[in-house]
């Protein structure tokens, strides 16, 4: 196993360019969130795959990665709804709630059918996995939830035409669901991190005065933004105390919020590309939903299970392979284009 993390970290090198002023424009291009959504559906496979198997303290690290990888997708569906919102206005409700919420929904029906299928021809009991409120779909709440935000983003531009209003009424729903999976006793993953939707909402508002910020040099000019970007930290870490009053998750949700919007500002200064990585980033939601059965798969195949090297080779090849064939019967299913989370349109992503 270990070698196989040494393998993807040479390969993430390759194609990466540092620089050292904010030079990347394009960190929210169609082309570079391919690759960033490539390199983080490795990364979420990696962390189901080798917990409690690698025993490395250096690797251990991507057992708590999953969180903080989550964040960002729920950023940059955020930030690609609202975009295209912006680029397209009236035109794209008409056709949001069939060409996102439905394609994704029909596509996780799909999965659970094969899931349960699988289930049935290894003798696993459907009823077993439900009586522990576990989904069908291994690792799949990310799916639950993301179809949950895009209901109320469809809502929001069903009541507003204002892009200000749009972002209030996400970040509202957002506190709205949070408190829900609080008080029915989620577990918390469920729930802190979809903030970082909301948040996607409004840098597309946003983006163009954030990148013209100068990065290069802190004077009076960035005192005043920095003064209130404090003040909105402080005032929801308040927020999220009082909602939710559990003060860990409070500092957790704000922590990851605060990280990805770090992790979205790094992209102005690596320009990066490669085709590996962008090919994975397109089949991502399939890798997302398909790693989980063939980890059932590879845990009740003896030869495969004991040995760590063939166990998480077999996920990961086995993703890929599948990911591909069904993306590709997915993509004529759903005539109108790739039904992943990328729109047409070559600056842009759609998440």
């Amino acid at each position: 196993m270990e070698i196989i993390i040494v393998v993807l970290s040479v390969a993430l090198l390759s194609g990466i360019k540092i620089c050292t002023v904010p030079d990347n424009k394009e960190y929210l291009s169609r082309s570079y969130t391919l690759c960033c959504k490539g390199i983080l559906s490795l990364l979420i496979m990696l962390c189901h795959i080798q917990f409690n198997r690698v025993y490395l303290e250096p690797f251990k690290i991507f057992n708590y990665a999953g969180n903080f990888i989550v964040s960002i997708f729920f950023f940059y569906s955020g930030y690609g709804v609202m975009f295209s919102y912006m680029s397209k206005g009236i035109e794209y409700k008409k056709f949001f709630l069939k060409k996102r919420i439905l394609k994704i929904l029909y596509i996780y029906i799909i999965f659970n059918i094969i899931y349960i299928i699988t289930d049935l021809l290894l003798k696993i009991s459907i009823s077993n996995i439900l009586l522990n409120k576990d989904l069908i779909v291994s690792h799949s709440w990310y799916i639950v939830d993301i179809i949950i935000l895009y209901l109320g983003y469809w809502m929001s531009i069903k009541i507003s035409n204002n892009n200000n209003v749009i972002f209030l009424l996400n970040l509202l729903f957002g506190f709205f669901i949070m408190k829900v999976f609080n008080c029915a006793n989620m577990d918390s993953y469920w729930y802190i991190t979809i903030l970082n939707f909301s948040m996607g909402t409004l840098y597309a508002i946003i983006k163009e005065k954030m990148d013209m910020i100068n990065l290069k040099s802190i004077n009076k000019n960035i005192i005043l933004p920095a003064i209130k970007g404090i003040i909105t930290v402080l005032v929801y870490l308040a927020l999220l105390m009082v909602w939710i009053k559990n003060i860990n998750y409070a500092i957790k949700t704000l922590i990851y919020m605060l990280a990805t919007i770090v992790f979205i500002n790094m992209g102005q200064f690596i320009k990066f590309k490669n085709n590996i990585f962008q090919f994975l980033g397109k089949i991502s939601m399939e890798i997302y939903l398909t790693h989980g059965l063939l980890e059932i798969v590879g845990q009740r195949i003896d030869t495969i299970n004991d040995n760590n090297f063939l166990y998480g080779s077999f996920v990961i090849v086995g993703t890929i392979v599948i990911g591909t064939i069904l993306n590709k019967i997915f993509t004529k299913i759903f005539k109108g284009g790739s039904h992943e989370n990328i729109s047409s349109q070559s600056n842009i992503i759609h998440i």
